[in-house]
Formats: structure tokens, sequence, C-alpha cells
């Protein structure tokens, strides 16, 4: 490998539109074009194979004559380089449905179709020609002010980028610097975009990320700190989208600094996925050391496996009703049937009293072929943003943090969010779903049942007397007790029952020490209250320690499926 990068990049920046007055000028669009050229060049690409244009220079007929001369000015592209295209400054969704770009000669009705702007799918359907396997666009282009109060019904443009097809493109990915109907925010003290300036942050530190997937990673933590720094506070989320969604892992950044650890974390990666994207993966790395007999072998293996509906078909499931759920995106309704799936998975009948989940030990009963295929319907109709992997992807980068991975996930802001309050849309964070249900699907190993702890607690003024009053005396108790939860995979679920008992004592201590209070007003005392937020916080804990288990599992089976090995077979 050679420190020097044959990637070509394409960087545009426009502050001020001439031709559409109405539009807010802004400060920092053209600066974006530099920083991000400048951010390349130090990444190894050469100065002549980076175009900046800016103010004047960026037109529809110079942008345009600069993306269809690429191929032609650059014989020596291949399959290992990447051609990168930049944009910084306004954008729309026409009334066509299309993402524009507005350059500096746009004009025309912002209600309707603006003439000579750019969209995002006349950019695409030239980078193909250039011959490079991957095509990468980096779009802050959702500063779409219009009119005096901002006030127009113009759409951001990411709702465009929604619409837009990208499966015919292999090996291409649209960042987007917003997420949909979102909005992206300019850095007074960086003199950047929030976007731009955790870009070349991303780009230009030490640790560089090896693929989309990771920079994806990277911006999702970045944009939205940096956003909560200015003032007023903003918030602010870039997005992703690669189709087909497993793309995401193969489409490697920078292949000539990649180091011999970056090497092995890719390995690791490409062990980990289902078979198309593993195929993918494992091609790029055959393709960096073609002596690299794991990496031709893994690829040859996992090519035969990529079919459209190959884990569709090895699993026993009928999926149909799945499919149709996410195909209409009742994300709650496909929540419960993946519930109701994975106990039909394990031998268990969903519609039998008492059965809503699967227990502890069934976990290690699911086989590949079937988490595989959910896994794999959560991706395709959610464009990559919800299944176990994106969940993986982001136990990952917490390094098994089950508190940080909650944070990742849209599981905790905060405080720990429950079931009812969870993000029922497209939206929601990458990996927030599906949850599977309260308690994330799997059925806890209670030492003592509810009425056994009940009764335990409320049998007179016996054993349980002095303990209800020192609880009474103490109301910080609750809060201690819910302290020493251990919020990590040896969650024991006797903790969880300890703070039940506390809480019943209560209610009964406060009742007896309180002269027989009203049930309403014994359960509005503040101790009382703080135990019901926490206990029931509990079960949020839960259903994530419970998640980390189930994809703990799951990593596991893909590995033994990589070695042609299927560990939860169970049969």
């Amino acid at each position: 490998m050679t420190a020097t990068s044959r990637d070509v990049v394409l960087a545009v920046g426009v502050n001020h539109l001439p031709r559409l007055p109405q539009l807010a000028r802004l400060r920092y669009a053209e600066a974006d074009a530099v920083a991000l050229a400048r951010t390349f060049h130090g990444l190894g690409v050469p100065e002549d194979r980076i175009r900046t244009l800016t103010g004047p220079q960026a037109t529809f007929d110079g942008i345009g004559l600069h993306l269809a001369g690429i191929r032609r000015r650059y014989p020596d592209l291949g399959p290992q380089d990447r051609v990168w295209f930049c944009f910084s400054g306004h954008g729309i969704t026409g009334a066509d449905g299309r993402t524009h770009l507005l350059v500096h000669d746009t004009g025309g009705d912002l209600r309707m179709v603006p003439h000579r702007s750019v969209t995002v799918e006349q950019v695409v359907n030239v980078l193909p020609d250039a011959s490079a396997a991957d095509r990468i666009l980096l779009l802050d282009a959702c500063r779409n002010e219009v009119g005096p109060q901002g006030k127009s019904g113009v759409r951001g443009p990411v709702a465009g980028l929604n619409a837009f097809r990208l499966g015919r493109f292999p090996g291409l990915a649209v960042f987007s610097g917003c997420g949909e109907s979102g909005v992206s925010f300019e850095h007074p003290h960086r003199e950047l975009g929030v976007f731009t300036a955790a870009l070349t942050d991303i780009l230009g530190g030490d640790e560089r990320p090896l693929n989309v997937e990771e920079l994806e990673d990277r911006l999702l933590t970045v944009v939205p700190r940096e956003s909560r720094t200015l003032k007023p506070p903003c918030y602010q989320q870039p997005s992703l989208r690669t189709e087909p969604y497993w793309q995401a892992p193969s489409i490697l950044l920078f292949p000539h600094l990649l180091t011999d650890a970056g090497v092995r974390t890719l390995r690791r990666r490409a062990r980990s996925l289902p078979p198309a994207g593993a195929a993918a993966l494992w091609r790029r790395l055959s393709r960096l050391d073609p002596d690299d007999a794991e990496a031709v072998a893994s690829h040859a293996h996992f090519s035969a496996l990529a079919t459209t509906d190959a884990a569709r078909g090895e699993s026993g499931l009928a999926l149909d009703g799945l499919e149709d759920l996410l195909g209409s995106r009742r994300w709650q309704d496909a929540d419960r049937e993946t519930a109701r799936l994975l106990m039909l998975a394990v031998g268990r009948d969903p519609d039998r009293v008492g059965n809503h989940m699967i227990t502890t030990g069934d976990v290690s009963a699911l086989r590949h072929a079937d988490l595989a295929a959910v896994n794999e319907l959560w991706m395709r109709y959610s464009d990559g943003r919800f299944g176990f992997t994106p969940q993986l992807q982001r136990l990952h980068a917490a390094q098994g943090d089950i508190a940080r991975f909650a944070d990742l996930v849209g599981w905790r802001n905060g405080r720990w969010i429950l079931y009812p309050e969870a993000q029922w849309r497209s939206g929601a964070p990458a990996g927030h779903l599906p949850i599977i249900g309260p308690i994330g699907g799997i059925k806890p190993d209670w030492p003592l049942s509810y009425g056994r702890q009940a009764m335990t607690a409320l049998t007179g003024l016996g054993r349980a007397g002095y303990r209800t009053a020192r609880y009474h005396r103490h109301p910080s108790a609750v809060d201690r007790a819910t302290a020493e939860v251990t919020v990590d995979e040896s969650f024991d679920w006797r903790q969880y029952n300890r703070l039940a008992v506390i809480g019943l004592e209560h209610g009964w201590s406060s009742a007896v020490h309180g002269r027989l209070k009203p049930l309403a007003a014994v359960y509005d005392e503040a101790p009382l209250r703080r135990f019901a937020t926490n206990y029931t916080s509990l079960l949020s804990v839960a259903w994530a320690v419970n998640r980390v288990r189930l994809l703990r599992h799951y990593e596991a089976v893909c590995e033994g499926e990589a070695r042609g090995t299927d560990r939860g077979a169970g049969h």
C-alpha cells in the first residue's frame, strides 16, 4: 500500500444565491468546501485530483462539466478508489419529489422545480461512468430557511433522499448533514458548518474511521454534541443512506492508510455480518491482499449464500405478517410480531395464557437462520436503521457498556425510558428498534412470584414491621437500593425483586404510620414516587440487558455460520 490515494474529490460551497434573494446568505458554506478539500489533501489525495468550486464558480454548468469529465481526466481510477462529491449550501425537495442542491445560478420558484439546480440523481447518474468502486456524497444542504421568517412550506432535502432509490448503484453512500425535516447549523467559533466541522475532526484525527459504517457512528456522536455547544443550544443529527443497507461496512474509506490493526478489525466485522454483507467485505479484503487465504475462501463461501432471500429460505418462520407490518411502517405492531416469532422459533405457543415472551434459557436455542431472517426484514424496511445489526454495531461502539449502549440507541435520555415512550417512527435513533416488547422480549428468572413478594412484604407487623418502619423513617433507602443495581450483563433479577419488596413495604408503612391515609395520598408521597420511578426504570434496564444477551448470541451464531457451523441449531 502506498501513502498516496487515487481518490477524486469535488467540493462545492455556495454562500449566496443572487437569483434567490429570499434565501438567507450563508456564512461558512464556501469555507466548508475549502476545509474539506484541505482535509482530503492531508489524507493523501494529490492536489491535482481535488477540485474546489465556490461562489460564482459553483454553477450548474461548471459542476456538470467537472462530473462528466472525471473519467477522461483520471483514467487510472480503479475498483479500489473513490469519487467524493461534497456540497455545502442550500437544498430543498422540489415539487417533483427530488432533492435539489441550489447553486450560484439557480433561480425560479422554489415551491415548484428550481431552474438550473443540481439534483442528487444527476450527480449519481454521472458518477458510475467514473469506473470507481465507491461513490460517497457528503451533503450539508439542509440550511433551507425560505422567506423572511423561514416559512414557505418547502421541505428539507432529506425527504427527497428517502424517496431516491440507490440500489442501481452499488458502492454508493449518501451522507446528509441532518435527518428528515431537520436543519443544519453553522458554528461561529469554528467558522464552519457543524457537519463539516465534525467531518474534518473525524477524518483528520489520529483514529480515522475504516469504512462508511464507522464514519456514520462517529458522526452520530460528534454532530449532536457539537450542535449542543451552540448558543442557544441546538440539535442536529446526520443521516446515511446506502442501499442495500449491508453495503456500509464494505465501503472502505482510505485503504491506502490501512494498518494491520485496521485489517484485523475489518476481518472481525466481516465475521459478524449476514451473508450478503460478509461477501462484500471479504471481497474488499481479498482485493487488498490477494494472498489472504481466509478472505478469498470466505468471499467464495458467502457469495454462494448471498442470494436476495437466502436467510428467509433457511428460516422456518412465517414472515409474511412481519414483512407487511414493516412495509407499512407500523413499527410497534412489528415489534410485537417479532416477539411472537421469537417464541415460535424456540417452540413456544404465543397464544397460550402466560406465554408472552421467551425465557433466558431459550436464547441459546435461537437459530442463526431465524435471527438473520428477522434482522434482514427490519434492516430492509428501515433502510438499515433498525434491526439486530445496527444494535450490535452500537454495542461495539459503546465497548460493551450497557448504559452507553442505551444512550446510543435512544433507550436512555437522562433517564431510562419506558416501553410506551419508545419512538415508533422512522426517524428514531439507529438501533432503537426492535425492542421486542417490555423487558426486551425475554422473561426473567423470577426467584419469587410477585404474589409471594407481596405476601412477604405485607404479612402483619411481624418480621416486616421493623423494616417497614425503617424505610418509612429513611425514605432515601429506596434511592440507595436503586443505586446498588448493577447495570451490566450480571444484572440479577433478585435486585429487581428487592426493590419491589421495598416499595410494597413502604406503601404498607405509610398506610400504618400515616394513620391510614387514603391510598391515593400514600402513592403521592415523594419516597414512593421515587420508588415508582426507580422500579419502573428497571424494566428498561432489563430490556437493555436482555438485548445485550440476545445480541451476544446473535454475534456468536453469525461467527459460527462464518465457520460453516450453526451454534444456535439447538436440534
